[in-house]
Order: structure tokens, then sequence, then C-alpha cells
């Protein structure tokens, strides 16, 4: 049995090649729609389990015995014989948390 060139096998049938070409696109099409679906609910739940993380950190900092601790620690300062170039770094790294928080 000789097949036709101008069409293909479907679904147990024969469909003209473009009907095919047709299909073959509705379901890459219906494909990337899924993905793209996919993508939007993993960045959701990306963002909802950084918001669970910082309340989880939040929550464990406040528990008394972690209060206790962290104000027991010393605090950082700079030493005054620092060198320029760091006193400068730290100025800026000063300066982009007070814009960050």
């Amino acid at each position: 049995m000789r097949r036709d060139p101008e069409r293909c096998s479907h679904n147990g049938g024969t469909i003209s090649i473009m009907e095919c070409f047709l299909i073959t696109n509705s379901i890459r099409e219906d494909e990337q729609k899924i993905m793209a679906h996919q993508d939007d609910r993993q960045e959701r739940m990306t963002g909802a389990v950084r918001v669970d993380v910082a309340r989880n950190v939040r929550q464990r900092l406040g528990r008394p015995e972690n209060v206790r601790t962290l104000q027991a620690m010393p605090q950082f300062s700079v030493e005054q014989d620092l060198p320029d170039e760091f006193s400068n770094l730290l100025g800026k790294l000063d300066k982009a948390e007070r814009r960050a928080g």
C-alpha cells in the first residue's frame, strides 16, 4: 500500500498535511499555555515560601530565649583606625541597607 505524500495518519484515519500541521500547532500551543501556567504557579509558590520563611525567622527571633541571647551579643561597631577605603565601603553599605529596608 502506497502512502500519499499529501496525507498523514491521525487517530486511525488520514488527514491532509495542512490539518496535521494545524493539529500539531494547536497541541504545541496548548503545551506552552500549560507550561506558562505552571511557571506562574511556581513563582507564586516561591513567593509564598519566601513569606513563610521570613515569618518563621521573625517568630524565632522574637522568642524569649533568642532575645536574651541576641541582647547578650556585642554590637558591631567600626573601629576608628579603619582605612578610609573600608570606611567609605561601609558607608555605602549603610546607605544601601537604609534604602532597601
